[in-house]
């Protein structure tokens, strides 16, 4: 049992004086203010399991809601670091004015430039950095963190979709500025992505991995999500299918009548990445010690989960730069002394290579690609 040495209750049973709470629940978070979610007090395992049948299914919705929660964090956190390591835009500038967030990108980039180094000493608020590592990113928010957010949500999801939604609700705005003389652009009424969870408790939750780009809650109960923040929907899949899209068009993008080199490059890049970054979670899966598996960190004390978590973290960020490493060691790309990436004339060639589909984990139906 749990203890809330803060706040003495009668126990629900026997009325006697106690501490303990039932760990399952405790701390589950509300989801509207008005909610009644509160710890029930027991003084005993005994008295615990006399309640079982009348908290049972309170408790475990709870409990799945938590899980969601906590969950959330670690997807939306690794997709940050996948978004990083996977920096296209060459900022110049960062500027915060107000309620405004004015990113000066420079277009004058060379022609087999992939990537550049994300530009962290331009900005002081964790949130900020947050919100412009989210530009333009939903669907790469969506599709290249399939395989964690597959993991971390495998014991409470009863079904995942991907929705597309038109929106028209931003808590703060996020401009471009762009060095060719067109104005730039703002994020207005644009399309964007994101999870809808079904948990098997039966709350549906809506999870907005790249909401940060426009001030956005990472969850929120669906429908109040799609009253409150969208025009309409414009259409959902099942979860997997953006990345199956995206690592086809990786393969096949320079066939197409319209070739864009910049954006082949970069999706060839992206999508080799992201083939890593799938093996990197299920090496950790299979590896990890009792309780440290994604979907399973919750159990563990606040301590520890956030152990845990940056351990995963670390894992994901070296484990990408190491890829990069390979990728150069192939001669696929070249990389300068101040990180930035380019792109060599093997990289047609590698993008036909991208790999075939594995599974390998049928415990937590995590699959991964090899390049």
């Amino acid at each position: 049992m749990a203890s809330n040495a803060s706040d003495t209750k009668p126990c629900v049973v026997c009325q006697k004086p106690t501490t303990k709470v039932c760990p399952g629940c405790k701390d589950a978070p509300k989801i509207a203010p008005d909610e009644a979610v509160f710890d029930l007090h027991y003084c005993s395992t005994a008295c615990q399991k006399a309640d079982w049948q009348n908290h049972e299914d309170h408790c475990n919705k709870l409990k799945q809601r938590r899980i969601l929660f906590q969950a959330a964090g670690i997807i939306q956190s690794a997709f940050y670091v996948f978004s990083e390591s996977a920096s296209a835009r060459v900022i110049v500038d960062i500027v915060k004015q107000d309620n405004t967030i004015t990113v000066v990108e420079d277009l004058s980039r060379p022609r087999h430039q992939i990537y550049h180094p994300f530009p962290n000493h331009r900005i002081a608020d964790i949130d900020d950095r947050n919100a412009v590592l989210s530009l333009d990113a939903c669907t790469m928010a969506v599709a290249f963190t399939t395989s964690v957010a597959q993991a971390a949500l495998t014991e409470i999801a009863e079904d995942i979709r991907e929705v597309d939604l038109e929106m028209k609700v931003k808590s703060h705005t996020l401009k471009v500025l762009q060095s060719d003389g067109d104005g730039g652009y703002h994020l207005v009424d644009f399309i964007h992505e994101v999870l809808r969870v079904q948990l098997k408790g039966g709350e549906t939750f809506c999870l907005d991995i790249a909401g940060a780009q426009f001030g956005g809650p990472l969850v929120t109960p669906y429908n109040n999500y799609v009253m409150s923040r969208t025009r309409s929907i414009l259409g959902e899949s099942k979860m997997g299918s953006r990345r199956d899209e995206l690592l086809s068009d990786a393969k096949s993008w320079f066939r197409r009548s319209n070739y864009d080199r910049e954006n082949y490059q970069i999706r060839v890049i992206d999508a080799a990445l992201a083939l890593k970054m799938d093996n990197i979670v299920a090496k950790w899966e299979s590896t990890a010690e009792p309780g440290h598996k994604l979907g399973q960190m919750c159990g563990l004390s606040a301590e520890a989960y956030g152990s845990v978590r940056d351990s995963f973290l670390d894992s994901l960020k070296s484990g990408l730069e190491a890829s990069k490493a390979e990728l150069v060691e192939k001669e696929v790309i070249w990389r300068t002394s101040d990180g930035r990436v380019f792109s060599t004339p093997k990289l047609k060639a590698f993008a036909g290579t991208l790999g075939t589909w594995r599974r390998v984990s049928p415990q937590t139906n995590t699959i991964a690609l090899d390049y």
